[in-house]
């Protein structure tokens, strides 16, 4: 066991690989969305405002969650390097802690905890619909595998 990353705000969370580039990325619960090459090295800050609680890449796309000062959660996504910020969703009622995504259908799914409900859409925002909703569940932790 070795320390990977130091010196963050608060806690490293929903941390995302992004194999094909050897790199690691995360967001600090209070604040900021970063990246690190897998043998530790390079460690930066790409955005500096948003708070969230998961990360996920897809292709050449970092989709995380991002909490706005009114409360609301929104569904963002960047290019690799942060740059290029584009809204997938908003009305999330809580940080999420689950990000998936479905190469079948080409979804990315995300919980809603305080609502209930698992939601999904299409990488580019559109196509947003309930996937599973139940009263008194808090959705976290979500992942696909496949049938043997």
């Amino acid at each position: 066991v070795e320390d990977f990353v130091t010196g963050q705000a608060n806690d490293p969370e929903g941390v995302s690989i992004d194999r094909i580039n050897n790199k690691l990325y995360w967001a600090n619960y209070d604040g900021g969305l970063w990246s690190a090459n897998l043998d530790g090295t390079s460690k930066t800050q790409l955005l500096a405002e948003p708070e969230g609680g998961s990360t996920l890449v897809i292709g050449d796309r970092l989709y995380f969650d991002y909490y706005v000062a009114s409360g609301d959660i929104h569904l963002k996504s960047t290019n690799l390097d942060g740059t290029a910020m584009s809204t997938i969703t908003t009305g999330i009622t809580k940080v999420v802690f689950g990000l998936a995504y479905e190469a079948t259908n080409n979804k990315i799914y995300w919980g809603d905890r305080s609502a209930g409900k698992i939601m999904r859409g299409n990488l580019d925002g559109s196509g947003i619909e309930t996937w599973f909703a139940k009263d008194g569940s808090s959705p976290r932790g979500i992942v696909f595998g496949k049938k043997k």
